[in-house]
């Protein structure tokens, strides 16, 4: 009897690449398909039957790939694809193969924001108005159906890239005039409250674990090149309004065996639903999840992707007490640029572990986004108000300058 072939398709080069730790109790053979191994932590070839390296990660390449070496392709039984940029790619080889896993139609409730809102809304979750648009569409349509500030963003994208709220006519008209016409866009009512991601896993219908968080600046802000911080809210009101919120939105999508990452609002106590991830959630949210939550949620995506049980057998979930979070300080739009100093105006509160940190001398990538910062820490405090505080601090006395590199030369 053939082994079973589990597919992978790999965008990742940290720690969540080791696919053979997720898998290491049923026997499967893992073909891994990737842009590269070099950097690949713990990359170990002989985890793998056949690794094959393409210059991009897309169907035609995969497709010839598969259609190639048909005896290969017929033993592939799952396809595992967790990267953000890969769900649709995933779901596409599944059908390609004719194997059984998340459809093209299933990943698009999570990757169209206007689908899954209008899911939602269908089962009764608020969610902000919203409406498609596109180059040259005119800001009258706009404004006379709302008010400012109105928010415009790709309907597909990640990490908020391309998100602007425009807070009058005047801005609201050049982000329409410079629209990518290339990629689909939509602008939607703003909400004024404040913003939670919740992140977890549902398997056989039901939330297997949930953690809920508050965010501590805004990811926009943070595409400006501003820190970006979270504190989990575990425990409090908000929390149980969220928790609510999310198994009912889970259940307008569809979301019965896999890992999410939704963010929310909380308006004057009301959930509102604002998008989703079929994936889990970016920056240090799996380090600190993993950490005091004991759930490795990339495992949980992988096994999941496989009809496995989410967790390994003798694990489980836990709910820590205190608040846990993490704040990290964006290099976005030094692009090319050379780190000069890291300095910080006082002492670091104690509950504030620094995990990562730029060095003089390093230079900044061509898209640094979620994958490169100034500086990342870990916070563990008593409370929300406590942790959230701690990261104010790092915020406000953090130093990073960076500098051209013909200034270095120089």
């Amino acid at each position: 009897m053939t082994t079973p072939v589990v597919l992978i398709i790999n965008r990742f080069n940290d720690d969540y690449s080791r696919y053979a730790s997720y898998l290491d109790d049923v026997d499967v053979q893992l073909w891994l398909i990737t842009t590269k191994v070099d950097g690949l932590p713990g990359f170990r070839p002989h985890e793998y039957s056949r690794i094959d390296l393409v210059e991009q990660l897309d169907l035609p390449a995969i497709a010839q790939l598969l259609e190639s070496d048909p005896a290969a392709a017929a033993a592939i039984r799952h396809v595992v694809a967790i990267s953000e940029y890969d769900l649709e790619l995933g779901a596409a080889v599944r059908e390609h193969v004719g194997v059984k896993g998340y459809s093209v139609e299933y990943i698009r409730r999570f990757r169209d924001k206007g689908y899954s809102k209008s899911l939602a809304a269908g089962a009764g979750v608020r969610t902000p108005e919203w409406v498609a648009v596109g180059p040259g569409i005119s800001a009258d349509v706009i404004e006379k159906a709302w008010n400012y500030p109105v928010v415009v963003k790709p309907i597909s994208g990640a990490a908020s890239s391309g998100v602007q709220v425009c807070g009058n006519r005047e801005e609201l008209e050049e982000k329409l005039s410079s629209l990518d016409p290339s990629v689909e866009w939509e602008a939607e009512t703003f909400i004024p409250g404040p913003l939670y991601h919740c992140d977890g896993y549902a398997e056989n219908g039901a939330v297997g674990y949930l953690s809920t968080s508050r965010y501590v600046g805004s990811c926009a802000a943070f595409n400006d090149g501003q820190p970006l911080g979270s504190v989990s809210i575990q425990h409090t009101e908000e929390a149980q309004i969220l928790a609510e919120g999310v198994e009912r939105t889970l259940r307008a999508l569809g979301l019965e065996n896999g890992v999410f990452h939704l963010e929310a609002f909380l308006d004057r106590g009301e959930f509102v639903f604002l998008e989703i991830g079929h994936r889990p959630g970016g920056g240090e949210i799996l380090w600190v999840t993993h950490r005091h939550g004991g759930v490795d949620l990339m495992s949980a995506a992988v096994r999941l992707s496989c009809d496995l049980p989410a967790l390994h057998a003798g694990t489980a979930p836990r709910s820590p007490a205190g608040s846990y979070g993490w704040v990290m300080c964006s290099a976005i739009g030094q692009s090319g640029k050379v780190v000069r100093s890291i300095s910080s105006r006082g002492i670091l509160p104690q509950c504030v572990t620094v995990v990562r940190a730029a060095f003089p001398g390093q230079i900044v990538p061509e898209e640094p986004e979620y994958d490169f910062t100034g500086l990342s820490a870990h916070v563990h405090a008593a409370s929300p108000a406590e942790a959230a505080a701690a990261i104010e601090q790092v915020f406000a006395d953090v130093r990073i300058e960076y500098v051209d590199s013909c200034a270095v030369d120089s």
